[in-house]
């Protein structure tokens, strides 16, 4: 009895981890939404031909451990991800730009259209506004610093959030106040 009720907790326990991490999709930032006191946003601009439709961050705190954006539809624009704050070490993980998925033969599963990024991790201790880097889906790389260009995108697309959420990592407060 005892052994059984061993496997049944067991069993239980994958059950909830594995629910868990398939249920981690987050939203990205809709100008009419209201923020909870505990959401940052995460910046990332996405440049190149391919179009992104589907992300994924990694985090080193308790909860979650992965940070899924789908049903993107991205290309050559910035966009601003909804964060939970804390995050201790949040960084890219892979990207799709078209088809993804599993395939299987025979006993093996190999999983297709996942690309993979390395990438620098970021602390976000404060609500806040963050800016994360510029993926080019060209080079299948992220350069995590911040140009004119991007700078720009952000005033024009984010002005409203900018003045709910103070810029955390990137020198972009003292910019907008100067050119209102």
């Amino acid at each position: 009895m005892n052994i059984r009720l061993n496997i049944n907790i067991l069993i239980l326990g994958i059950s909830i981890i594995l629910s868990g991490c398939t249920q981690m999709s987050f939203q990205t930032y809709k100008q009419e939404a209201q923020l909870k006191d505990n959401t940052s946003i995460v910046l990332l601009r996405i440049k190149g031909h391919r179009t992104v439709n589907y992300l994924q961050f990694m985090s080193n705190s308790k909860f979650p451990p992965a940070f899924n954006y789908r049903g993107l539809a991205v290309t050559n624009d910035i966009i601003a991800l909804r964060v939970p704050t804390p995050q201790e070490n949040f960084y890219f993980g892979v990207f799709t730009a078209g088809q993804a998925g599993y395939m299987t033969y025979g006993d093996m599963t190999t999983s297709y259209g996942y690309i993979s990024v390395k990438s620098d991790s970021i602390n976000i201790n404060k609500q806040g506004m963050y800016f994360y880097g510029v993926l080019d889906t060209d080079k299948e790389a992220i350069i995590q610093s911040i140009d004119q260009d991007s700078l720009d995108l952000i005033k024009e697309k984010y002005k409203n959030l900018l003045k709910n959420l103070k810029p955390i990592n990137f020198e972009l407060y003292k910019k907008f106040n100067k050119t209102e």
